[in-house]
Formats: structure tokens, C-alpha cells, sequence
């Protein structure tokens, strides 16, 4: 996992909005960030209740300001061949998951019992947090069956990030 501050951003036009950590009107930037890319190995669950998809590297904690924070998925999802299988995928954020029943993102194979793979990636913007440390956890879950992110290396990767950003509202 990588950590460390965003030092460098520019606004659509290419003017810096923060270079070497600073603002442009000379304020210093400190967003914190985390970000764990997997290439070797597979992730297969079969719960069907939320798990954390890795309770080791998949576990981000960052100080914050009173900021929204981004959680970023992007991997590949191998389902199982059961037909409709489904997966849900949530994050935990200070041992509170955020999503209903089935998370915040899922999708299922309709009635396909054909072994495919998706991508399962997404983006979501929490509330403002306090300022202070937050535990991000990234979670999933299966309606039925089995379900396999592919993180081999071979085939795919997956990668997961947090970071916090600016919006106060």
C-alpha cells in the first residue's frame, strides 16, 4: 500500500492549481491518500454476507480534514457458473458499512450459467468526515455461489485507492 500527500494538480485549462504542495496563492496542500494495486493471486468469496475482500492490504487509514473522500475499485470479477448469481461490493468506513442490503454497487449474470468476467469497478464519494483518522475497508459478498476477483496477474489486476479531496460540502 502507498501512502503520502498529493504535491502536484492542475485545473482543465493547465494551470497549476498546487505545485510542489502548494497552492497557487502559496497555501500548502496536505490530502492524504492510499492506494493498493494486487497482481498476483486471486480473490474468491462465497459469503453471503459482506466480508472484507483483504483484511490486510485492503484496510486504508488516513488523517483527513473535514473533507469528502473518493474510494476507487477497479478490478475484474470472474462469476461462477450459477445462473442470476449475484455480487455485491460496500466500504467500510470506521466500522460503519455504507450501502443498504446489497452494498453500494452490484450486478448479477442474469441467466447466463456461462463462467464471465466483468469489470467491476467504481467510484464513490463519501460525506464530509470529521477531521481526523477514518479506517476505509473494502467489502463484498455473493447472493449464491461464488465469485473470484482476478488479481493474478496473468489475466488482470485490481486496484483500489482512497483519497481524500477539497469538497467541504
Amino acid at each position: 500500500m502507498a501512502t503520502g500527500d498529493i504535491t502536484h494538480a492542475l485545473v482543465a485549462d493547465g494551470t497549476p492549481l498546487v505545485d510542489d504542495g502548494h497552492w497557487n496563492d502559496g497555501h500548502v496542500v496536505d490530502l492524504a491518500f492510499a492506494i493498493y494495486t494486487r497482481s498476483a493471486g486471486n480473490y474468491s468469496t462465497s459469503s453471503t454476507s459482506f466480508v472484507d475482500i483483504d483484511s490486510t492490504n485492503l484496510v486504508f487509514t488516513i488523517t483527513t480534514g473535514a473533507h469528502r473522500v473518493r474510494l476507487n475499485q477497479v478490478v475484474h470479477v470472474l462469476s461462477g457458473a450459477t445462473a442470476n448469481q449475484q455480487i455485491y461490493f460496500d466500504v467500510m468506513i470506521d466500522g460503519v458499512r455504507q450501502g443498504g442490503a446489497t452494498g453500494l454497487f452490484g450486478f448479477r449474470n442474469a441467466n447466463d450459467t456461462t463462467q464471465r468476467r466483468w469489470g467491476a469497478n467504481f467510484s464513490w464519494l463519501t460525506d464530509v468526515l470529521t477531521a481526523g483518522s477514518h479506517t476505509f475497508k473494502f467489502q463484498y459478498a455473493v447472493g449464491s455461489g461464488t465469485a473470484t476477483l482476478v488479481t493474478d496477474g496473468t489475466n488482470s489486476i485490481g486496484q483500489w485507492s482512497v483519497e481524500e479531496t477539497l469538497l467541504t460540502t
